[in-house]
């Protein structure tokens, strides 16, 4: 392809829809077209038709991929038109094949942890509100209550990777 020097206002807006329907991201685009990224931004910003194209291609290119996720997650069929021919070519039987693709595990996960995200996300957000005071501040009374939760909370999940005698020296 030739250097594009100048904007065309026909020409350039198709062409970047083309390349962005087929997945290149701008980057790619502008190699293809041969004109720097910053010129390929540049003309986003001062040609509207030709950020309308890229953002067409692209959305279209999505929208494809979206449904090939959505059909691996919930499985599909395939038909097969099966043309079994002799040594002389000549078609001897003719015929059609149906079988069905199971449910992608991974997809399925995917798919709801992307649409879903409060729902299946790996990690739950919690809030907590935490109040400080200084040691200092603590009443004889507070700093011992506070110190027996700790130790509630600490020492058994230390005791799980300790070995016994370790465990004797923290609880004795």
């Amino acid at each position: 392809m030739a250097r594009l020097t100048k904007y065309d206002d026909k020409r350039t807006p198709y062409l970047s829809k083309m390349l962005a329907r087929k997945g290149l991201v701008d980057r790619e685009i502008a190699e293809v077209m041969e004109i720097n990224i910053s010129t390929l931004n540049r003309w986003k910003t001062l040609h509207p038709k030709f950020k309308d194209s890229l953002k067409e291609g692209k959305e279209a290119s999505d929208a494809e991929v979206e449904d090939s996720l959505y059909k691996k997650a919930i499985g599909y069929e395939v038909t097969k038109k099966i043309i079994e021919k002799d040594a002389e070519g000549k078609i001897i039987k003719k015929r059609i094949e149906r079988w069905k693709v199971a449910p992608d595990i991974t997809a399925m996960i995917f798919w709801l942890k992307n649409r879903q995200p409060g729902k299946w996300r790996d990690q739950k957000q919690v809030e907590a509100v935490v109040q400080f005071k200084k040691v200092q501040e603590l009443s004889d009374d507070e700093l011992d209550n506070e110190i027996k939760r700790l130790n509630k909370e600490i020492i058994p999940s230390r005791l799980e990777v300790m070995d016994s005698e370790e465990k004797k020296e923290i609880t004795s």
